[in-house]
């Protein structure tokens, strides 16, 4: 949540020397300074800008930041490339984004050196792994496929997710295709990492959609529908439908009663676009015995969609209409659209209904927060809020409270059922928290994370993320939607009415299948 800004730490003064120092790349050499026919006015600007990014306050840099790369010249842009390792999100954040549009081959190359992919730094590296998938420039796949090999796995998941993009967009140029391809049928084969080994199969996926022969992706997606790790299958399970060949339904029918709620999930929504009989089928069983009523909504309003029929929560209607089909059925309108079915559901935080029953709480408790309003502090009245959706569930109901401020806390480590002694103790908690600081957005959504039961997210915030890794929330929106590809989670959103980026909230609860509502503050 927005606060004043109060940093007064000093600024280490590295970012003084960048341009002169900026580590080669492939025999790079150091940028120039402004050659003789530079303005005076503009060697000013940028000597002042220089200076800004040191500057003790971080809105300061980041202007800065932004006002170099509307400069666009190559020592800006080196200067730029040197904010990657600010401390501060919004700093590194907004470098981070104005890199992807960096046009010097100089700047290009450094990308790829000891400033960007070779850095000691692991943030820094997966920040210009994930860029370089923006990028508009063409970028060759050797490059990307050598950072697939950094020693951290989200590294390696960026660098093949930037891949998958820039082969999507017809940007990645190659040396040699059948090495390459190689390259990542050997990662998806033998990454230690199941998401990273999920991310190789996207990037095959796409491999394949551009009119390339990726013989090996049937296999590969067989072999992964069977993995221990839930992220492959969960990426398996995203991709049997449309690539899994003859065998493939039948492998994401089996993954639609895996263990894992985000393989389930992934499987569910890649039989509804098939539109078949054994598909249908497939979700009618999970309607009648899947444990997640999530997931028991999402089935209905697949079913709804290919039989057009308004059946809600009751699979009866849509046993009698599976049971009348051809063996050769094929849904006509597959892409109707449907409201999703919200039951009776009673809880609810604000207004918004809970449609789960095994949900988490994100609580911004950053900024206003604490600030008094009328001479009623905010959290007083979260505190009622949070009280009465707990007292409404019922007792089978799972749930998790995580207040996020400079760091996420949690009151259990994995969701607990809602029993009166629970829901008692989770109330006193809350209330007796007084968490405050920065809001460090994404750090909270990886907490959560760490819980593979978890199906819902429901996020109250006033709009602004401002601590943790990442402070944008452009490029939060994409992270997430990268991330949730092996997790599965529906996000809801309870944004305070005076909240930013209302826009790219909604957008965030909607693409993930959730709500989103606006609350007076």
């Amino acid at each position: 949540m927005h606060h004043p800004c109060t940093h007064t730490r000093p600024f280490v003064p590295w970012l003084l020397v960048v341009a002169a120092t900026v580590a080669p790349a492939a025999g790079l050499s150091a940028p120039p300074s402004a050659g003789p026919d530079a303005s005076f006015s503009s060697a000013q600007d940028l000597g002042e800008l220089r200076r800004d990014l040191t500057d003790r306050y971080e809105n300061k840099r980041r202007s800065a930041v932004r006002k170099l790369a509307e400069m666009g010249t190559e020592e800006a842009w080196f200067l730029v490339l040197g904010a990657l390792e600010d401390p501060d999100a919004q700093v590194a954040d907004e470098a981070q984004l104005q890199l992807a549009n960096a046009g010097a081959p100089r700047v290009q190359a450094a990308l790829l050196g000891r400033e960007g992919l070779e850095n000691k730094q692991p943030l820094v590296r997966m920040r210009v792994a994930e860029l370089l998938g923006r990028s508009q420039g063409s970028i060759a796949s050797a490059d990307l496929l050598r950072a697939a090999g950094d020693k951290e796995p989200k590294v390696r998941r960026m660098a093949l997710w930037s891949l998958e993009r820039a082969l999507t967009a017809s940007r990645l140029t190659f040396s040699k295709e059948d090495r390459d391809r190689g390259a990542l049928v050997a990662i998806a084969e033998k990454d230690r990492d199941a998401s990273v080994r999920g991310a190789a199969l996207f990037a095959l996926a796409a491999w394949k959609d551009s009119g390339r022969s990726v013989p090996e992706l049937q296999a590969l997606l067989a072999d992964g529908a069977r993995s221990k790790g839930a992220e492959m299958r969960a990426a398996a399970a995203a991709l049997l439908g449309k690539h899994g060949g003859p065998g493939g339904e039948a492998l994401a029918i089996q993954l639609s009663r895996d263990e894992s709620v985000a393989v389930r999930s992934a499987a569910l929504a890649a039989l509804v676009p098939l539109g078949t009989r054994a598909g249908a089928g497939a979700l009618v069983d999970c309607l009648e015995s899947e444990p997640h009523i999530r997931l028991r909504r999402r089935a209905a309003a697949g079913l709804e969609r290919l039989s057009g029929l308004r059946g809600r929560l009751d699979p009866r209607p849509f046993r009698d209409w599976h049971s009348k089909l051809p063996e050769d059925w094929k849904a006509e309108d597959v892409d109707r659209s449907v409201e999703l079915e919200r039951g009776d559901t009673v809880a609810s935080l604000y207004g918004l209904p809970i449609l789960s029953d095994n949900f988490a709480v994100l609580i911004d408790m950053s900024g206003s927060m604490w600030n008094p309003k009328d001479g009623v502090v905010p959290k007083t009245l979260v505190d009622l809020e949070v009280g009465k959706l707990l007292r409404s569930l019922e007792e089978t109901t799972r749930f998790n409270l995580m207040p996020y401020a400079t760091e996420p806390t949690r009151i259990w480590e994995r969701t607990d059922l809602a029993t009166k002694r629970n829901v008692s103790r989770a109330v006193e908690w809350f209330e007796q928290n007084r968490l405050s600081g920065k809001g460090n957005l994404w750090d909270a959504l990886e907490l959560a994370l760490e819980d593979p039961g978890v199906d819902t997210l429901v996020l109250f915030t006033d709009g602004a993320p401002t601590g943790g890794p990442h402070w944008n929330l452009h490029l939060i929106s994409a992270l997430i939607a990268e991330r949730n590809r092996y997790a599965g989670l529906v996000i809801d959103v309870v944004l305070t009415e005076n909240g930013d980026n209302k826009r790219l909230w909604r957008g965030i609860a909607e693409s993930t299948g959730g709500l989103y509502t606006e609350v007076k503050s």
